[in-house]
């Protein structure tokens, strides 16, 4: 799925590659796409309500995001779903107690 959107008079594309969120510029600067969904428990389904992005998948990075929205929003997340990457676990472990992490294969 390709999203088009123009910054001044430069247009950028990016792309959400599903198995590392990488967005693919046409400036071919790399970088990281990490989203927040929220899910119906009656549809299973739901919008991307945050969107974070960042040159760099650290865990001080993801920390300092993850516990701004917990902090802001009043997020308690029980459970969530990550691509298999062991800085996004690392990060959510330390912000969210308890939390049942699923991956994504």
């Amino acid at each position: 799925m390709a999203n088009e959107a123009f910054t001044g008079s430069r247009r950028v594309v990016h792309r959400l590659d599903t198995q590392n969120m990488q967005i693919i510029q046409w400036t071919k600067k790399n970088g990281y796409l990490f989203t927040v969904v929220v899910r119906s428990s009656t549809t299973s389904k739901g919008p991307s309500v945050r969107v974070f992005v960042t040159n760099h998948e650290i865990i001080p990075t993801l920390h300092q995001w993850l516990s701004w929205l917990k902090d802001v929003f009043s997020l308690d997340v029980k459970r969530t779903m990550v691509d298999c990457s062991p800085t996004e676990i690392a990060a959510i472990r330390k912000v969210f107690d308890n939390v049942n992490i699923l991956l994504c294969h």
